[in-house]
């Protein structure tokens, strides 16, 4: 993380989850199901393997107006 980053996000939860936002240190979870779930019209059998791409998640343009950008509103110290 840029320094003038770190630092503001010290002092600013904002700036902190703009950070974690943009690019998480965990761009993916997987999981193994354990009993049968639909989620979203999809059917997921147990033991079938799902990932959670979170990275994707915090791009996505109905969420974000700018997904692409990273803004944190930066001030010098």
């Amino acid at each position: 993380m840029h320094g003038l980053a770190a630092r503001r996000s010290e002092r600013d939860p904002e700036a902190f989850r703009e950070v974690l936002r943009y690019d998480m240190p965990t761009q993916f979870l997987r999981r193994t199901v354990v009993s049968g779930i639909e989620v979203g019209g999809k059917k997921f059998a147990p033991g079938q393997g799902v990932l959670f791409l979170s990275a994707s998640g915090n791009r996505d343009d109905r969420e974000f107006a700018n997904p692409n950008t990273f803004d944190v509103r930066l001030m010098p110290d």
